[in-house]
């Protein structure tokens, strides 16, 4: 079977931007999209394989050239459409024009996830590429997928050089962040952050200066840090053991010397993995105020 890496393109929130432009400017918006796809796919190794009313989906030899007309199609934006793409790897069956397999069916469940301005992979889909090809990236953790028989690691590919994309992304983000907190919970200390509370980085570790100081051999001096950015909150490793995220069920998900987004509630428990029970932690949930 041959290697392709998929790249599909959508418009998020395209109901309400039909009603708002109305069907027949939405659907004039949605053909210079189709056209301008076309146009990228060939020079990165590429093509249209079909479209998909206010998206489209395309295949491509590599994942640098889907990646790269990703990124392109994102910064660019089209005219009104905020748009959003994903990219996914692997082997696929093609017939005809068509193509068929896991990475369609994973890059088609990680458009669930993504936000417009954003280009969603796989840690599998950027292992294998050089960095440059690649560029900046920032883990979003394992996630569960609709249809998807294991946890996928998303990873978000991220286009600091675009200013264009930086204006397409931050409202929307922003909107989706709205009253967002954290609560994070440390034997008797209780810190709580986000819109209208503590903005500032919470460092933990040994250092008598960190946020939360855990006095224990396994924890590094600066362990970890948990910011605030765009209205979500992101967990960033530092340490040489790792640090160790426990959801309420399913899979604990250990992180080293990389940044992952903090989602729902749970555990975090620096520098152990999950047979040392009894080891300090920390308590976080992560909640969305009246605002939302």
């Amino acid at each position: 079977m041959p290697h392709r890496a998929i790249l599909f393109v959508d418009v998020s929130g395209s109901v309400r931007l039909s009603e708002t432009l109305g069907m027949q400017q939405a659907a004039l918006e949605y053909g210079r999209l189709h056209a301008r796809l076309e146009e990228l796919a060939p020079d990165a190794g590429g093509r249209l394989v079909k479209t998909l009313g206010d998206g489209a989906l395309l295949s491509f030899r590599t994942a640098e050239g889907a990646l790269r007309v990703a990124r392109t199609i994102v910064s660019e934006g089209r005219g009104p459409l905020p748009l959003r793409a994903t990219v996914c790897a692997g082997e696929v069956v093609e017939q005809g024009r068509d193509v068929f397999g896991e990475p369609v069916n994973i890059a088609a469940r990680l458009l669930d996830l993504a936000k417009a301005g954003q280009v969603l992979t796989t840690g599998a889909t950027v292992e294998d590429l050089a960095p440059e090809a690649a560029g900046g990236t920032r883990r979003l953790g394992r996630r569960e997928l609709k249809g998807v028989s294991s946890r996928v690691d998303v990873v978000e590919v991220l286009s600091g050089e675009s200013e264009a994309l930086t204006h397409v992304a931050a409202p929307a983000t922003r909107e989706a962040g709205a009253g967002r907190t954290l609560r994070l919970e440390c034997a008797d200390a209780v810190l709580i952050c986000g819109e209208g509370a503590r903005r500032e980085a919470v460092t933990v570790g040994r250092d008598e200066d960190c946020t939360f100081v855990i006095d224990a051999a396994h924890v590094s001096r600066r362990h970890l840090t948990i910011h605030h950015r765009n209205g979500a909150f992101y967990l960033q490793d530092h340490s040489a053991n790792g640090t160790l995220l426990e959801p309420p069920s399913g899979a604990p998900v250990r992180i080293r010397n990389e940044e992952t987004l903090l989602i729902g509630s749970g555990r975090i428990v620096p520098g152990v993995t999950p047979a040392n029970r009894g080891h300090p932690h920390l308590l976080f949930a992560v909640s969305e105020g009246a605002g939302r």
